[in-house]
């Protein structure tokens, strides 16, 4: 059985928040909402470990700080921003950060085992 630092789905996130764009949009199925994917994976995970882990895990806050510096701001949850913008490199870099500080592998996580399911909106 696999241990986890904080919890599986919150190590798999800050993993998932350390690669590069390429590894990201894979791990995310290239779709073009995958920068807010990350991001909003990692605030369910946080959410679901104590209220304290900002306080007693200031790696972490960083990097929570950096992602809400940025939340509902258009245009650094592109593609384009993901692959290209400092704000990126600067999440990457965080993450990274805290994935050292706390033992947890760098490399890339296992893809998630989901399904997607792709609607024609134009049916609704």
């Amino acid at each position: 059985m696999t241990e986890y630092v904080f919890s599986k789905d919150f190590d798999w996130s800050l993993r998932a928040l350390a690669q590069d764009a390429e590894t990201q949009l894979r791990l995310y199925g290239g779709f073009w909402n995958t920068a807010d994917d990350l991001a909003s994976d990692y605030e369910l995970a946080l959410r679901e470990l104590h209220n304290d882990v900002l306080d007693k895990h200031p790696e972490i806050s960083v990097l929570d700080q950096l992602l809400l510096r940025k939340s509902g701001i258009e245009e650094f949850w592109t593609i384009e921003a993901l692959r290209d913008s400092e704000f990126w490199h600067e999440v990457r870099d965080s993450a990274k950060k805290a994935l050292k500080r706390y033992g947890i592998p760098v490399t890339a996580p296992e893809p998630r085992d989901i399904q997607i399911i792709l609607i024609d909106e134009k049916e609704y």
